[in-house]
């Protein structure tokens, strides 16, 4: 019974509806960002749940190739980015979450260049779950003091082991590729 279930959510990844679902996510992950400057929670998450479904629907699928998805995720975290950058500029944050950005940054292009998503291991996410943070610090009063002064290194030492486990889990071990794709070696490869 459980293999017959494997098989038929094998199969569905290839149908139509999957191709356009993803086309639609891409375009959502395109136009969410705009909306940092009057809502940025809601825009934080709607980019965390879309990024996720643009991994599972894309990914996963059999639409289009690895290096296209993969290069799509990448272009479109990086619109992202910059959009965080512009809604930090009046912020006293602005010139670590810069740093953070061009650190990040190295890290997203060398992974485009070579397609080795183990490199992001070295270049761990700390751009965005540094602005998560300040984003939450305007909602927790007790979170604020981590945004003066010497306390921002005490926040990305905090964030560091956040960051590093999860690339690791995202772009090292992957538990969800296997799990969907008997087929994903050879696909990547494509």
């Amino acid at each position: 019974m459980q293999k017959k279930i494997k098989k038929i959510v094998i199969n569905l990844w290839g149908h139509p509806f999957f191709k356009y679902l993803l086309i639609t996510i891409y375009l959502l992950r395109f136009l969410v960002p705009f909306l940092i400057f009057s809502h940025p929670i809601i825009c934080i998450a709607l980019e965390y749940i879309l990024d996720y479904g643009d991994s599972v629907f894309g990914f996963y699928s059999k639409s289009f190739s690895w290096k296209f998805c993969y290069r799509m995720d990448k272009i479109l975290d990086y619109w992202f980015y910059i959009f965080v950058i512009l809604f930090s500029l009046n912020y006293a944050i602005f010139p670590l979450l810069l740093v953070l950005f061009i650190y990040r940054s190295i890290g997203q292009f060398l992974t485009m260049k070579r397609y080795e998503e183990k490199d992001l291991i070295w270049f761990p996410n700390l751009f965005e779950l540094y602005f998560i943070s300040f984003i939450i610090s305007w909602y927790l009063i007790p979170l604020r003091p981590f945004f003066n002064g010497t306390n921002n290194i005490l926040l990305l030492i905090l964030l560091l082991p956040l960051a590093l486990s999860r690339e690791y889990i995202i772009h090292a071990k992957k538990p969800i590729p296997t799990m969907f794709r008997k087929d994903w070696i050879a696909w990547k490869n494509v």
